[in-house]
């Protein structure tokens, strides 16, 4: 039986999350870099400590209504929104979401293959789907497939 580590975090009311080992860091909403005639995935670019990152906009990419950024303050609050920054197969991505919930240790046995599902909605982004306490249900990203999505929409997004 194999434990899994994942960051959890919000987008709206839905609980989503992504293997630890993927994740550089969290960091509070940052100034973006916006690059012109970029796809609406694409928020731009951030450069931290000498590092630059792509940043895009998960809801976007998710389909999901756009929401107003509470950017106030710069003080760190858990309800605010967050960066962060994964390393998928050497490609430095930041990923807004609107917070940060835990960090959760999954068995094997708690996680479901997106394939035993109907295939009426997009499971192509998916690792899993974990059941969780109180008949909830965990979102669990695919972050190879993340990226081969931004790759193929790239490729398809007329000039």
């Amino acid at each position: 039986m194999a434990n899994n580590q994942y960051v959890v975090f919000k987008l709206d009311d839905n609980s989503l999350a992504i293997r630890i080992d993927y994740v550089i860091e969290i960091i509070n909403y940052h100034e973006i870099f916006k690059i012109p005639n970029s796809p609406p995935y694409i928020e731009g670019l951030i450069n931290l400590r000498d590092t630059i990152y792509t940043i895009l906009n998960l809801r976007e990419m998710l389909n999901m209504p756009k929401k107003d950024l509470n950017l106030s303050d710069k003080d760190w609050d858990e309800e605010k929104p967050k960066i962060l920054l994964v390393n998928i197969n050497s490609k430095l991505i930041g990923l807004i979401v609107d917070s940060v919930d835990k960090i959760l240790i999954l068995e094997d046995e708690k996680i479901v293959s997106p394939s035993e599902f109907d295939s009426q909605f997009d499971r192509s982004f998916l690792e899993g789907i974990a059941k969780m306490e109180n008949d909830k249900l965990l979102l669990l990203l695919d972050p190879d497939a993340l990226v081969k999505k931004v790759i193929d929409k790239q490729i398809n997004c007329p000039v």
